[in-house]
């Protein structure tokens, strides 16, 4: 069991760990620590959120605004006809 933040680098880091613990088994070494590592970063800063967003998303959360993830990397700030869709997110 592990925790993460953005589904998809859990889901890439899940892949690699598979990937390196299949490798230890059949005694090859397919795939480095550093090499997995670089990859799982490349994921993180593809479907990350850039610096200017994650400050608004953090002072939306400190002030209990719902925060949620809409169509074509929107981040909806609150809910109902309050709502703002002022802030994107552009995934690669």
């Amino acid at each position: 069991m592990f925790e993460y933040k953005l589904e998809e680098v859990g889901m890439e880091s899940l892949r690699l760990v598979q990937e390196i613990i299949q490798a230890l088994c059949e005694d090859k070494i397919t795939i480095t620590f550093f090499e997995a590592l670089q990859k799982v970063n490349t994921v993180h800063l593809k479907y990350n959120e850039g610096p200017t967003t994650s400050m608004i998303i953090d002072a939306a959360r400190k002030r209990n605004i719902p925060v949620n993830t809409g169509p074509a990397g929107f981040t909806i700030l609150g809910h109902g006809k309050i709502r703002k869709r002022s802030v994107q997110r552009f995934p690669n």
